[in-house]
């Protein structure tokens, strides 16, 4: 399993932002699901099950932006180490 650190570097040195923005973004939208998973337990599992879906296809939203970023650095790396 792999394992991304906030502090993914590019060839360059230089700190990828989009990553960075990416797994903020992540990290803040699963915390706001397991929030109202904990605090919002008054609600009807059917409905609750729907917010959990509808959130998690946000997430998954975020998670594609950060594959792409990912991606976008590592192909940007390797025409580096071509030049």
């Amino acid at each position: 399993m792999a394992h991304i650190s906030k502090n993914t570097v590019t060839a360059s040195g230089e700190y990828s932002s989009d990553i960075e923005k990416c797994l903020d973004g992540c990290k803040e939208k699963f915390n706001q699901i397991l929030f109202g998973v904990i605090n919002e337990g008054n609600q009807d599992a059917h409905k609750m099950e729907a917010s959990i879906f509808k959130q998690l296809m946000k997430l998954g939203f975020i998670l594609m932006q950060l594959y792409f970023a990912s991606q976008k650095s590592l192909l940007q790396k390797q025409h580096r180490s071509t030049e």
